[in-house]
């Protein structure tokens, strides 16, 4: 379940160097909001406005990193890269609170999870307050849920401890085995890593 970090840009170098993964992770989101069953309970009859206005929140996503990429090969000094960056993370801060908005307002949408999704991923280094937020609509709208695979995985690899709480959710309100297992999976790595990072005990006297 090893993942590519990403790692702060070296001098001179490209924009991309420190977004590739969240290009990488745009690509992947069609796939995570198509395909698979429906949700459970009947089917009905909903307008194309979800998709359309998800996919939109994903163009314009990508449009502001690569406008983002082609200030940054421009800049000529540290500063004005660390500027290029710093006004790039304001951009993704107000998109992410944008598609957590998107997944409230659509919990039954298949586009719903993938926008949760985009919001926990490392990559999108979201704020604990919006890592937060996508963890308690995950939990209300989509426990149980038999497209919520992807995500389990990544509550194993979010930066902030958020992870438990809704994977112990899952492993008791979730239906699908295949969920479940990967939940179970997730848990135990955040519970070894838990113990690895604790202080060793003292030997007794």
């Amino acid at each position: 379940m090893s993942r590519p970090r990403l790692l702060p840009p070296q001098v001179g170098g490209s924009m991309r160097q420190f977004f590739c993964c969240p290009l990488a992770l745009l690509a992947v989101l069609p796939a995570l909001a198509g395909g698979g069953k429906p949700e459970d309970g009947p089917q009905r009859q909903k307008p194309a406005t979800a998709a359309s206005e998800y996919q939109a929140l994903t163009d314009e996503y990508r449009k502001a990193l690569e406008a983002s990429d082609r200030v940054f090969e421009k800049a000529r000094t540290e500063e004005e890269r660390r500027k290029v960056r710093a006004d790039f993370h304001q951009v993704r801060r107000k998109l992410v609170d944008r598609f957590l908005t998107f997944a409230e307002q659509h919990p039954r949408d298949k586009e719903s999870l993938a926008a949760l999704f985009f919001v926990l991923h490392p990559d999108i280094h979201a704020e604990r307050q919006a890592a937060d937020r996508a963890v308690r609509l995950m939990t209300r709208d989509h426990v149980a849920s038999d497209r919520l695979v992807s995500i389990v995985r990544l509550l194993a690899e979010v930066d902030h401890p958020i992870g438990e709480e809704p994977l112990r959710a899952v492993l008791k309100k979730n239906p699908h085995r295949t969920v479940q297992a990967h939940a179970c999976v997730s848990l135990a790595l955040i519970l070894k890593g838990r113990a690895d990072r604790s202080p060793p005990p003292r030997p007794p006297g």
